[in-house]
């Protein structure tokens, strides 16, 4: 049986990564598929999958912002590690990084993989402004270059990803859907609802690029009372006036007990 590394880097894996992370170990383990799983990040490791990048070298500390020594330690520690034991596995899964000038320097020292993608690369960078995503889609377009010609293929977290994925590619790659899978593991919902229209947007961590801004809008521009909405996450700090709305509910990140309490006056989540 083949023996599967899924690997990755993030400056800080959310709650809700881990748990996709857990679910997947499940899943490995019920299936009898030797699955492993190794993430580097900043966090304080408390999953055995989780670990910490070495302490930078001393010399780098008067050449460069923290900043920018956090991002190339993270990075450079975790494909050191995948370069040394790459060989102990058959099959690669490395979660695409978005714009890493780093990758693609150690992509030459890695056997063949697959890469993983949760978002349209490009799409994304370009829904954001200012100078420095400018130069983040010129590092991203030069790092796919590299990396879809070392690539075996390319998997993406829905359909659409990866028919985008072989569409950039231009090459003879496969690709394939997996989808992110969680466990049912909250707690049972009971259906408490009043009558009342109630929304609900959970998101683990927003980004400019999910559209926010444009229910935001509708929500200042709406007369109607008969209505409200919860944010649960961690959200962009949105316009003064929301936070004042009786209509509108910011909860910030929630334990189970809690979220399903919410869902249970719920009418569309």
């Amino acid at each position: 049986m083949p023996r599967i590394l899924h690997f990755g880097t993030i400056k800080f894996i959310n709650p809700g990564v881990k748990q996709q992370l857990d679910c997947e170990l499940i899943a490995a383990e019920k299936a009898s598929i030797k699955h492993n799983i190794v993430y580097f990040s900043h966090n304080v490791p408390d999953r055995n999958y989780m670990k910490k990048p070495a302490s930078p070298s001393i010399w780098l500390w008067p050449l460069l912002s923290k900043k920018l020594i956090n991002y190339i330690n993270l990075r450079a520690s975790a494909y050191l590690w995948l370069i040394k034991h790459q060989d102990e596995f058959d099959i690669v899964l490395i979660r695409y990084p978005l714009g890493d000038f780093i990758f693609p320097v150690f992509c030459f020292w890695m056997k063949p993989f697959f890469t993983i993608h949760h978002t349209k690369e490009l799409q994304e960078i370009k829904s954001k402004s200012g100078l420095i995503f400018k130069i983040q889609l010129l590092l991203e377009k030069l790092q796919f270059l590299i990396v879809k010609r070392k690539a075996l293929g390319f998997i993406g977290v829905t359909d659409e990803i990866a028919k985008y994925q072989r569409s950039r590619a231009k090459l003879p790659k496969s690709t394939t859907a997996y989808p992110n899978g969680i466990l049912k593991i909250l707690p049972k919902i009971e259906d408490n609802r009043t009558g009342k229209l109630k929304l609900c947007c959970i998101c683990s961590k927003e980004a400019g690029w999910h559209g926010l801004t444009r229910i935001y809008r509708e929500i200042e521009q709406s007369e109607r009372e008969d209505f409200e909405i919860y944010f649960v996450g961690r959200f962009i700090p949105p316009p003064e006036i929301l936070l004042h709305d009786p209509r509108v509910k910011f909860t910030g990140q929630l334990d189970q007990k809690e979220l399903a309490s919410i869902l249970s006056n719920i009418d569309l989540c």
